[in-house]
């Protein structure tokens, strides 16, 4: 979808049909999207941010991740895959490797979010190497639109950094 010609407008279409602030959306490019032309991914992911969306790397360390893609969107969010976190505690060298990237992500004005924390162990840790968002089974599984409105339907008083839980 986001090669498809004019993305950029139609996108703006429907935010601005409902009045909507642009800043709020942030545009997810997933880890197998940078398979395609990098120059062109580039161009479009600049569009967005003129536009005022931001653009969040989804599923960063799923597959053969290029540390690269980092220096080259202008990224304002990068999503941890849940493959990382898994055996957060038990492997060092993954625990280096994440609190590097978290550290970097820090560095470069870039928020990190930890996908596929399930147990206390794990948000100890991104809590301690400064993770700035977490998600997973362990704050809720996923939910049916019914009862997800029920539960959070006064999101502003429930939307809060785990970092302050």
């Amino acid at each position: 979808t986001l090669m498809e010609d004019g993305i950029v407008k139609k996108i703006s279409a429907v935010v601005d049909r409902y009045h909507l602030e642009h800043s709020l959306f942030e545009i997810e490019i997933t880890e197998n999207m940078r398979e395609i032309d990098r120059r062109m991914l580039r161009e479009i992911s600049e569009s967005l941010v003129r536009a005022g969306y931001q653009i969040s790397l989804d599923d960063f360390g799923s597959e053969y991740s290029n540390l690269s893609i980092l220096s080259t969107l202008p990224l304002s969010g990068l999503k941890l895959d849940k493959s990382l976190i898994k055996d957060l505690y038990a492997n060092p060298a993954t625990h280096i490797l994440v609190k590097n990237l978290i550290q970097a992500c820090h560095e470069m004005g870039i928020d990190s979010t930890a996908e596929g924390v399930e147990e206390e162990e794990q948000l100890k840790i991104l809590k301690a190497v400064g993770c700035t968002y977490a998600q997973g089974y362990l704050f809720s599984p996923p939910l049916p639109v019914q009862e997800f409105e029920q539960k959070y339907w006064d999101y502003s008083s429930h939307m809060v950094s785990f970092l302050s839980r």
